[in-house]
């Protein structure tokens, strides 16, 4: 009786895992092709998209537990499309749609990296 109730517990527990991390790819999945799209789909930009998928970068960085060092890595990548969008069109809005990210993923990296300081700081004197 408890072998078969212990049995159904560990399945529904590991189903929910596998659902959880289904989720968390579907939201990176998500979040880069929007950031595809917004890059080079998209003529217009909005402040609206911009921080939509700001908020999801953050909840991406929140629930895989990233280090700010995986948004200075993704801004390094744009900071090279960047250069290599300048060799071809100095002047294109896409230029500036990779210099908006760039601006805000520092930025975001920054903020993260300041409450990373702040945790360890804790963590150290407790």
């Amino acid at each position: 009786m408890f072998n078969s109730l212990f049995y159904l517990l560990k399945k529904v527990y590991l189903s929910s895992e596998k659902k959880i991390i289904k989720i968390r790819l579907l939201l990176i999945i998500i979040f880069f092709l929007g950031l595809i799209a917004d890059l080079f789909y998209f003529n217009i930009p909005t402040d609206l998209r911009l921080f939509t998928l700001l908020l999801m970068w953050v909840l991406i960085i929140r629930t895989y537990r990233m280090a700010s060092s995986s948004t200075f890595k993704l801004t390094l990548l744009l900071l090279a499309l960047l250069f290599i969008s300048f060799l071809f069109k100095r002047e294109s809005a896409l230029n500036e749609r990779i210099s908006t990210w760039i601006y805000v993923l520092l930025i975001t990296g920054v903020i993260h990296q300041f409450s990373e300081f702040k945790q360890n700081k804790k963590r150290r004197y407790t």
